[in-house]
């Protein structure tokens, strides 16, 4: 598990993912699948909840 802030969160992601760019909100989560070693598109985007949907739970 990883927790980070913006930009050097959005732009791990986008690295782990071999992509140029990845969108997150403020509040947002997501899933990365990853086997070692870290690289370069290494990583499989699972899931990416925007923070929104999070607090729809919310009383």
């Amino acid at each position: 598990m990883l927790v980070g802030h913006d930009p050097d969160f959005s732009a791990l992601v986008a690295m782990l993912c071999g992509a140029s760019r990845v969108p997150m909100k403020k509040g947002a989560l997501c899933r990365i699948d990853v086997q070692p070693p870290l690289q370069p598109g290494g990583g499989v985007l699972r899931w990416l909840i925007p923070p929104g949907l999070l607090r729809e739970g919310e009383d």
